[in-house]
């Protein structure tokens, strides 16, 4: 557009003196065409701030959505993944009262068949203490 009309590159993008404005120099297209370009301009910024919007709600479902995978993934674990990781955790910390642990479980909503199987493919041992009816024992992980 420049070049057509004889004037130097980025003329129509500079905003116009208004010593510069008269008549001869500036013809009513050439100004209605400077204020379409302004417009256009002020829509192209204000379309990169609803795309930069955009891109931050997607940004923030996107990470809603990883979250739900992360519950479902829970949910979906077998009543063995279960009982293993209960029995991974609660040994962790040492030794505990076999009942204890057993009553523990119950409470988390996993059987005891369950846990019986995961303690035989942990190789979970267990000491036994006391006799009779103080008899206890002790579960804990080996090193």
């Amino acid at each position: 557009m420049c070049l057509l009309l004889g004037k130097e590159p980025g003329y129509f993008q500079r905003e116009i003196p208004r010593d510069e404005r008269t008549a001869e120099e500036i013809p009513a297209a050439i100004v209605n065409i400077h204020r379409e370009i302004q417009g256009m301009r002020k829509q192209m910024e204000t379309m990169a701030e609803l795309t930069e919007k955009i891109f931050s709600k997607c940004n923030a479902n996107t990470k809603q959505i990883e979250d739900v995978k992360v519950h479902v993934r829970a949910l979906a674990k077998t009543d063995y993944d279960r009982a293993c990781e209960f029995l991974q955790e609660a040994l962790a910390g040492g030794r505990l009262n076999g009942n204890d642990l057993l009553l523990q479980a119950d409470e988390a909503g996993i059987k005891r068949s369950e846990i019986m199987k995961a303690k035989k493919d942990l190789g979970v041992q267990i000491d036994i203490s006391g006799y009779g009816k103080n008899q206890k024992a002790w579960w804990y992980m080996p090193a």
